[in-house]
């Protein structure tokens, strides 16, 4: 399937947006007269170069117009409680939604409440269905802004922690597209000690860091799960 023909699109971030009749829109050839014509014309691959096709394998990217790509800006916030219970706090939003008449947000944490959405920007309706949200008449320059608690943060037999994130990941029928990832984690400083990030990102994504927070960009094709690690504080 060409890029150029991208309509539907599915995203695993630890949650998993669904957008249909989402993606680039298609240049339909004047020429094509009925639905029969166009449905070949759409399902046609035979433009395609297989060996151009990311199948899950992570690489990393200099896009060329990072404003183009879809944004998922993540903010999570680890407390005190968070190092006895596992549960943190989440903020995410996206930006650089594609304009759709109806879509979804799928979430796919196994544990997870509190789903609100706080803030939406040139979409006519958003609700809270379960573990997802609605959205309908998604229009140009749409952001979605939602909160919620989840529980990722882990205890190690040696005392130390990991907060695990992801998979991350833009995903279209077999291959899988660019994302751009912005993952900001606020901890208890005088608690914890950040140790390290995994998997270790190119010069120019290298993380940020600050007193009881670490912040990192990325832009990447495939899969990408973000493991950050911690040792108490003694």
């Amino acid at each position: 399937m060409s890029k150029t023909r991208l309509h539907i699109i599915s995203i695993l971030v630890g949650i998993s947006l669904v957008l249909p009749c989402a993606g680039i829109t298609p240049e339909i050839p004047e020429e094509l007269k009925t639905s029969e014509e166009l449905e070949a014309w759409f399902y046609d691959d035979s433009d395609i170069n297989s060996e151009s096709i990311n199948e899950g394998e992570l690489v990393f990217l200099s896009p060329e117009k990072p404003e183009s790509i879809l944004h998922s800006k993540n903010r999570i916030t680890v407390t005190a409680e968070s190092i006895k219970t596992g549960w943190v706090e989440l903020r995410q939003c996206y930006a650089n939604l594609v304009p759709v008449k109806e879509s979804q947000v799928a979430y796919q944490y196994r544990i997870m409440r509190e789903l609100k959405i706080v803030s939406t920007s040139h979409i006519e309706k958003t609700w809270v269905e379960g573990k997802t949200v609605q959205m309908y008449n998604v229009q140009n320059n749409a952001e979605l802004c939602i909160t919620a608690q989840v529980r990722i943060f882990y205890r190690n037999p040696d005392r130390s922690f990991t907060l695990v994130s992801g998979p991350y990941h833009l995903k279209f029928l077999d291959g899988y597209y660019p994302l751009h990832v912005s993952f900001t984690v606020t901890y208890p400083g005088d608690r914890l000690r950040f140790t390290g990030i995994e998997p270790e990102h190119p010069l120019d994504m290298q993380p940020m860091l600050a007193a009881g927070k670490l912040s990192i960009d990325t832009f990447f094709e495939g899969r990408l799960t973000i493991k950050v690690n911690f040792q108490t504080v003694e």
